[in-house]
């Protein structure tokens, strides 16, 4: 009966019955509750496991996986898409050192890339079933069944973007519409289950100082209660990160929003790609408040009051920036210019008297030029270091505008003709997400700029023709995902062989200052290309770079800095290019005499035991294994008996029996051989 009644439940889509399931050498059932899937084995995402994998440290990357199954995720997210790495080779072998691994093989893998060569690649090294992350519509209905078709037959199941043909989707009935449609097409096309599929409906970022953004959360959790009504045992997943982008460099921020998001999302959100180490840590009651306020757009005053606590809770690494940010009643009025933008625009009744009473002494482009442009620069750096945020940035800019708008540039454009050059801005072909790129357009567009303003999936040829029919000045490319900067070469090739040589920048997730030197770079010469990673330093190099006076020496600037990332690095590489083995052997390590003398005297000793004292090894435990062999489960322990086992053996490290045994013994080199000898010097 229950066999059937399983078979049942299949042929109607519905898996309440028994779950949706995933498995690496263990089975994940997905539950009611949340699953997290740890985030941090990500080029894209973190430093360090980009630095690990570029260095073929793989023992190290596949303890940062450990670290996170360790601490509470169901499933690891594998992400290789850099456009400097061999993306499917370092996937092969990162899954293949996974599977040796005893922790990390128990649990489900998901394969993430926008490059399906590489999920291709991905899929056939995973043991048990994985989840891929991810499709879209994007690239129409016969690309989008291609490739889900090819992940069903090779046993994966998928997350579905809210992606279609015009680009991502922001709203609730744009994400219901198309995410819908995708159910359609694998249901009745391919026969997949409800259980083979899991639906992200797009979790954008909330706090922006963008009015679209502020009711983002919410429409993210309602499409998925839309979703799981309409069809019944679906999945939905979402990237948490991108919830709190506006708030990076403020761990204690993200995570007390992401609490709020998580526990609002609860019955609407199967599950979520996170740190589950940034879910643990305990939040201020004040500022859950204030995130939940946040999140559930719940005045107009929500952001303003999150940010005033920031700013008077600065964390310890920021105190000093902290202390220069505040207001110190200048006299000057440049200076009490800077003092309202680097507050994130919170001093606007400063600025325009200052604006004015510079203007009794300066021309409109003497005040533009410099303690304008001055006062921006300095709201880059901060943002750079993390000492100002997103929302701030919106702020400034808008500021920006404002003073602008008080010279009353209209009447004196023949003196500000830079103030209306023309930028020519878009998210190149292949790519649909364009948040980044509208945060330049409107910090642009504050500054006194003229933009052009492309949207997504631009293709090469309407971006060298628009760039040609507009005479524009500078062009920006943006683009998110990995191949993305390999249409970014394209396009500085187009534009080279139309003969278009004004100034590009490049920016966006997947863009990066190393890839622009070796590859766009070089595409674009005798052009120049920049890289600028944060929007609220575009004013400010552009400035620089459209300016005669400062035009060469910004040129000048940007090519030596490339130049020093672009020379080769011998000494990087030396531990991944095999050497003769005449020169290994001239190489030998000489052994001194000191350490030769010590060595002797441990062999000497013979085998000794070395008690471990208990509380060296608790951080280092596996408590999740521990938990599993006590209570005989193969689940996922609760987070609450993995807090009562670290607190039993925490009180009573007795319980922990620990030494290990040791022998030094002498040896001797035969040839290329190494020979171990025993006590009477036999081997």
């Amino acid at each position: 009966i229950c066999e059937k009644y399983k078979l049942r439940a299949l042929l109607a889509h519905d898996i309440t019955a028994f779950g949706a399931c995933f498995s690496g050498l263990e089975s994940y059932h997905v539950s009611s509750e949340t699953g997290i899937i740890a985030e941090r084995a990500n080029v894209t995402g973190s430093k360090k496991f980009k630095r690990l994998v570029e260095q073929k440290l793989w023992d190290e990357a596949v303890s940062t996986a450990r670290a996170q199954m360790q601490k509470g995720a169901c499933m690891f997210d594998v992400c290789m898409d850099d456009a400097l790495l061999d993306a499917p080779a370092d996937m092969r072998e990162f899954l293949r050192r996974i599977a040796a691994d005893p922790t990390v093989s128990r649990y489900p893998a998901v394969i993430d890339s926008s490059d399906f060569e590489v999920i291709r690649t991905g899929l056939r090294e995973c043991q048990g079933r994985c989840l891929v992350n991810s499709i879209s519509l994007k690239e129409g209905e016969e690309v989008f069944l291609q490739k889900a078709r090819e992940i069903r037959d090779l046993g994966g199941a998928v997350i579905v973007m809210a992606f279609d043909e015009q680009g991502q989707a922001s709203t609730t009935e744009r994400r219901v519409e198309i995410l819908t449609r995708a159910v359609g097409l694998l249901t009745q096309k391919l026969g997949f289950r409800y259980c083979d599929i899991a639906l992200d409906p797009n979790i954008l970022a909330i706090g922006t100082g963008l009015e679209e953004h502020r009711k983002q959360a919410l429409s993210f959790i309602e499409t998925c209660r839309i979703m799981r009504r309409q069809f019944p045992g679906i999945l939905t997943a979402g990237g948490l990160s991108n919830l709190s982008f506006a708030f990076r460099g403020r761990d204690d921020v993200r995570s007390a929003i992401h609490r709020v998001f998580l526990e609002l999302a609860r019955d609407a959100l199967s599950l979520v790609i996170a740190n589950p180490a940034m879910l643990k840590a305990d939040v201020p009651e004040v500022l859950r408040a204030l995130a939940y306020a946040l999140v559930t757009d719940e005045s107009d005053r929500a952001l303003e009051d999150l940010l005033s606590w920031m700013q008077a809770n600065q964390p310890v690494k920021n105190s000093a920036s902290a202390s220069v940010a505040q207001p110190q009643q200048a006299e000057a009025p440049a200076d009490r210019l800077r003092e309202a933008f680097v507050l994130g625009g919170a001093c606007e009744a400063q600025a325009l008297p200052a604006v004015r009473e510079l203007r009794q002494t300066l021309a409109p482009l003497q005040i533009i030029e410099g303690p304008l442009m001055a006062a921006m620069n300095e709201v880059g750096e901060r943002f750079g270091r993390g000492d100002m945020y997103l929302p701030q940035i919106v702020k400034a800019a808008r500021l920006m505008k404002q003073c602008i708008d008080e010279l009353d540039i209209a009447e004196n454009q023949q003196e500000t003709t830079g103030a209306r050059r023309k930028i020519l801005l878009a998210t190149v072909r292949g790519d649909v997400h364009d948040i980044g790129k509208n945060i330049v357009s409107i910090v642009l567009t504050c500054n006194g700029y003229e933009v052009i303003d492309l949207g997504v999936m631009v293709e090469t040829e309407r971006i060298v023709r628009e760039a040609l029919a507009n005479h524009v000045d500078a062009i920006g490319l943006s683009g998110l995902i990995s191949p993305s900067l390999k249409v970014m070469v394209e396009v500085a090739q187009a534009l080279k062989a139309a003969g278009v040589e004004v100034p590009l920048f490049v920016g966006g997730a997947a863009a990066n200052a190393l890839h622009t030197a070796l590859k766009i770079a070089p595409a674009y010469a005798p052009g120049t290309v920049a890289y600028i990673a944060d929007a609220s330093r575009v004013p400010g190099v552009l400035g620089r770079w459209l300016d005669p006076k400062t035009k060469d020496a910004t040129v000048c600037d940007i090519r030596q800095a490339q130049s020093a990332l672009a020379a080769p690095r011998p000494e990087a590489r030396i531990s991944l290019r095999p050497i003769a083995l005449a020169r290994s052997q001239a190489q030998r390590f000489p052994v001194p005499q000191e350490l030769s003398d010590q060595l002797e005297a441990l062999c000497a000793k013979g085998l000794m035991t070395l008690e471990i004292p208990a509380a060296e090894l608790i951080e280092d435990l596996d408590f999740a294994y521990l938990a599993r062999t006590i209570y005989g489960s193969r689940e996922v322990p609760k987070t609450s008996i993995l807090k009562d086992l670290r607190a039993f053996f925490a009180n009573y490290p007795e319980a922990l029996a620990t030494h290990a045994r040791i022998r030094f013994m002498h040896a001797r080199p035969v040839g290329d051989d190494i020979e171990l000898l025993g006590d009477d010097g036999s081997v």
